[in-house]
């Protein structure tokens, strides 16, 4: 299977010297080119990628920030940062970057990158096929929160939405706030199945507490959901039009 391939560099002719050493790799699918961390966050609201080669300083903003962000998503890209400046090598690591080539590489360097996506690859079907398994077997229905320094059993039938603010994930009930160890990601995982839909990277929302769906800007949509706010939720276009497939809009 193809990756869905991004290349995000602000300069023109690096992403072009990039594109051409990586059109021969059959894995590879080039679907994109952005020379801003915006403009990367624009194309990936559109079209879900699998890989992203990304410098790491942007106009902007800069990759890592951008690597960290996506961690946050339902099925975040691999990241390999392709830079010529060693000093975040570490960091690049730290936010799960696969690899870290500098500028400039031989072939034989971005042969290495292709063989660790490869691995990686398979190493991850074989653990979330095993996790899946797990999870049909000994999900409980509850996850564990944190409030006023203690931890509470809640069950998934309470919460009505979850969202990610800073580096904290926090869960919404009907009139209550908790804090979660969870990443959205995980919480996503964990309720599976559960009537929880990820409208948005920052967001995960219980479709049964729900009340309404009101047109938003540029075909997207914002959820009124059932808590004693009646907190707005908000719904990135690329999950707009699956919310619209799941409701039968």
């Amino acid at each position: 299977m193809r990756l869905r391939t991004l290349i995000v560099d602000q300069e023109h002719m690096a992403r072009q010297k990039l594109r051409q050493q990586l059109e021969k790799y059959d894995l590879i699918q080039l679907v994109g080119e952005a020379s801003s961390a915006q403009e990367a966050f624009d194309l990936l609201e559109h079209i879900d990628y699998a890989l992203i080669f990304t410098e790491v300083e942007l106009a902007g903003g800069n990759g890592l920030d951008l690597c960290a962000r996506l961690k946050e998503s339902a099925n975040p890209p691999l990241v390999i940062f392709v830079t010529s400046s060693e000093q975040y090598a570490l960091k690049a690591y730290e936010v799960d970057a696969i690899d870290y080539l500098l500028k400039p590489f031989a072939e034989e360097r971005i042969d290495e990158s292709i063989r660790k996506i490869k691995r990686f690859k398979a190493k991850n079907q074989s653990k979330s096929s095993a996790s899946m398994s797990l999870q049909k077997n000994v999900y409980l229905g509850i996850i564990p929160v944190e409030k006023n320094g203690k931890t509470i059993l809640l069950n998934q039938s309470e919460i009505v939405y979850a969202f990610t603010d800073k580096d904290a994930v926090y869960i919404k009930t009907a009139g209550e706030q908790f804090i979660t160890k969870y990443t959205l990601k995980e919480l996503e995982t964990r309720l599976q199945g559960q009537h929880f839909f990820r409208c948005h990277r920052c967001y995960l929302v219980n479709l049964e507490k729900t009340k309404e769906v009101v047109p938003f800007f540029n075909g997207t949509f914002t959820l009124i959901v059932d808590d004693l706010e009646k907190s707005e939720v908000p719904v990135s276009r690329s999950q707009s039009k699956k919310l619209r497939e799941l409701l039968g809009l």
